[in-house]
C-alpha cells in the first residue's frame, strides 16, 4: 500500500514538473539554422514585395484552439513594426514543409528574414516582446507602422492580399 501511494505522489510531482517546463517554454523564441527557398515561401503566399523585412509565417490548424490569440499578438506587432508582415498557412496544406522543419504543434511561428533564413521560431502563442526583440535584431530601423501587414495561404487570398497591403 505505501509502495502504491509512493509511486502515485512521485508521478503526481513528475506531472507537475512536466508542466511548469512545458509552460516556460511555450511561446519562446529558439533560434534556428533552418532556411526556406523562395518556392517554399512563395507557396506559403509570401511575396518579393513582403520580403524586403521580417515576415512571420504562423503555421495553423483548423482544430487549433490558441491560433486566434497568436494572429492578435502577431497583429499587434505588424502595427508597431514598419518592416514586418505575417501570413499565416494551413499544417494540412503543407505536410512536407511541416515535416521538413520538425514542426510538432500548431501554431508554430517561423520568423523569416528577408534571405530566407528561419531566425526563430516559436510553438504556441508568441511573446510579443520577444518577438520585437527579433525582428529589431534581424532588421534594424523597424519604426512603427501605419497599418499591419496581414495574409493568407488560402487559395484567393494569397499574395494579392499581401502584395497590396505591403504597398501601404
Amino acid at each position: 500500500m505505501l509502495l502504491r501511494l509512493l509511486l502515485v505522489a512521485a508521478f503526481a510531482a513528475a506531472v507537475v514538473v512536466a508542466g511548469r517546463a512545458w509552460r516556460a517554454r511555450d511561446g519562446r523564441m529558439t533560434a534556428t539554422a533552418d532556411r526556406l527557398g523562395a518556392t517554399e515561401l512563395a507557396r506559403l503566399g509570401v511575396t518579393d514585395a513582403v520580403r524586403t523585412g521580417v515576415v512571420g509565417v504562423l503555421l495553423t490548424s483548423a482544430t487549433c484552439s490558441t491560433c486566434e490569440a497568436a494572429k492578435g499578438v502577431l497583429d499587434d506587432v505588424a502595427r508597431e513594426r514598419r518592416r514586418f508582415a505575417w501570413c499565416s498557412a494551413d499544417v494540412a496544406d503543407h505536410l512536407d514543409l511541416v515535416r521538413a522543419l520538425g514542426v510538432l504543434r500548431a501554431p508554430t511561428l517561423l520568423v523569416v528574414a528577408p534571405d530566407g533564413r528561419i531566425v526563430a521560431r516559436t510553438s504556441g502563442v508568441p511573446r510579443a516582446d520577444e518577438l520585437r526583440r527579433t525582428i529589431d535584431a534581424t532588421v534594424p530601423h523597424t519604426a512603427r507602422r501605419r497599418a499591419p501587414l496581414r495574409a493568407s495561404s488560402r487559395p484567393g487570398e494569397r499574395a494579392a492580399g499581401v502584395a497590396r497591403r505591403a504597398a501601404t
